[in-house]
């Protein structure tokens, strides 16, 4: 297990027999500064020489002619963050000179003066071995650790173990956060992260998953060995939480696939499978089909949708399921009793901020009957789509009759449909007018120029030319009720056919 130096503060370091009769002439507030290495210098070549958390040793032999690059050597290990200078200046430095000595003090960098008659190799010798039996107790601690943490994860404890392990590594209170930084699990029950807490984000699987925060004044190496293990562990209990909900969905997606395709259940068996996946027999249910637009990914979309959930759903009895069968998206919303107001307010501003974007309502249908919410959400869609195309919303219920007249499509009504809009038929195709739309929508606008227009995005001039057409082609009669249904009836049953 890979283990970065940890190194022993200055101040310990001091303490050793070897340093017994040294003597720390500057940079007195520097004494916390970590030794990780030592090092030793007797050449004039600064670059290379000094790295964070080194201890290097000169008798500054290489500056006795030049004093001023030893004050390079200083401004050289200050900038890479040196633990100390050690020399031995009686040797051939002499006293140090004062701006050495300034340095030094106003950053906090240690300079320590050695007796001559001290070997350098004493010195390393004692330093390092203390430097490995420290990292060598670590990684033991580290070790350990390891095996521990590792273990209750294999043996499936719950997050909440784990979590309360950790606190008692660290000795202080820890939460488990997700993606939000909302708690998930806390070591110590109805508790709170303060702001004075630390805290790490948890990855898993090259994705951010949650956070782990600890309250601590402050961390020392194991602390902070033991926090990388926990984040290790946390991950991994992330990924298990994840693989759990990923299987407890896709069963869920297949159940409910079940129902919409008819498959027949009795209603034991729907009720036992329907608590299984936590979806509640007794509610009503209501399907949805979003129709993407050519210039819409599912990725960007099923994205939105979740947004579109939480706030349909808010603080409601509400769930909302949603299954993607590739060319559509399926939501099927629940509760104990759907409130048709509530899904349409939310659904409109959601479906004009995505262009292209067609939706199919089924009817509020117990889960038994949730095949038959589907076929209407189709059906809706289907129909809607060839009648009004201006539309973005289809509701089965404005389209039953549609519907119905379709079902009852026969040769008798290919003959009315030919009899009463044959000659706009062919007139369409042989001109390329839009006369049987324009017909349709002024018809089912209860004659409004005005809406035709709208609908149609001309000018309401050109409506009125297009109906005065329409009347000196087929002499249609437009004084009775009656003959007003015949012939709407026989277009929208055309229009329905015909995208068949």
């Amino acid at each position: 297990m890979e283990l970065n130096n940890p190194g022993i503060s200055l101040d310990i370091i001091m303490d050793l027999s070897v340093f017994k009769d040294a003597k720390l002439i500057s940079g007195h507030n520097g004494v916390k500064r970590i030794v990780r290495y030592v090092d030793i210098l007797e050449v004039p070549e600064l670059k290379g020489w000094g790295r964070e958390g080194e201890m290097l040793l000169t008798t500054g032999y290489a500056f006795k002619d030049t004093p001023a690059k030893l004050e390079d050597l200083l401004k050289e290990l200050i900038r890479v963050q040196a633990a100390a200078l050690v020399i031995k200046t009686d040797r051939y430095i002499g006293q140090l000179s004062q701006s050495i000595l300034d340095l030094s003090d106003s950053e906090n960098f240690p300079i320590i003066q050695l007796p001559n008659d001290v070997p350098y190799i004493d010195v390393t010798h004692e330093v390092l071995e203390h430097i490995l039996q420290k990292q060598s107790a670590l990684l033991r601690k580290s070790d350990k650790m390891y095996r521990n943490l590792t273990k209750l994860v294999i043996n499936n404890d719950d997050t909440h173990s784990v979590a309360v392990h950790v606190s008692s590594l660290l000795q202080a209170p820890i939460w488990v956060l997700d993606e939000q930084k909302r708690i998930l699990v806390a070591s110590h029950e109805d508790t709170e992260p303060s702001p004075d807490a630390h805290i790490w984000k948890i990855a898993a699987d090259r994705r951010h998953m949650g956070y782990l925060a600890v309250l601590k004044e402050e961390l020392d190496e194991l602390d902070s060995i033991c926090i990388e293990q926990a984040k290790m562990a946390f991950s991994l209990k992330f990924l298990q939480r994840q693989v759990q909900q990923d299987t407890e969905k896709k069963m869920q997606g297949d159940f409910l696939q079940e129902l919409l395709s008819g498959v027949s259940l009795t209603d034991s068996e729907i009720i036992e499978r329907s608590r299984q996946f936590e979806i509640s027999p007794d509610w009503t249910y209501k399907t949805l089909i979003f129709r993407l637009g050519s210039q819409t990914t599912q990725a960007s979309f099923l994205a939105a949708l979740d947004s579109f959930r939480n706030k349909l759903t808010g603080a409601k009895p509400m769930k909302s399921f949603v299954l993607n069968n590739g060319h559509s998206i399926i939501l099927i919303v629940s509760a104990p009793d759907v409130a048709d107001g509530d899904i349409n307010a939310c659904l409109e501003a959601f479906v004009a901020e995505w262009k292209g974007l067609r939706v199919g309502l089924g009817r509020n249908k117990n889960i038994s009957q949730l095949s038959e919410s589907y076929v209407e959400a189709k059906q809706a869609l289907e129909i809607g789509v060839r009648l009004h195309a201006h539309n973005r919303i289809y509701d089965f219920y404005r389209y039953e009759y549609f519907h119905l007249l379709s079902q009852a499509y026969n040769h008798n009504w290919k003959e009315i449909i030919e009899e009463r809009i044959g000659g706009l038929i062919q007139h369409d195709n042989e001109k390329g007018t839009e006369f049987i739309h324009t017909l349709f929508h002024y018809l089912d606008t209860n004659k409004s120029l005005m809406e035709t227009a709208s609908r149609m995005y001309i000018h309401r001039n050109s409506v009125k030319y297009r109906i005065d057409k329409i009347k000196d082609i087929t002499a249609i009669p437009f004084e009775t009720e009656l003959d007003k249904l015949g012939y709407y009836m026989a277009i929208a049953l055309y229009l329905i056919k015909r995208g068949s």
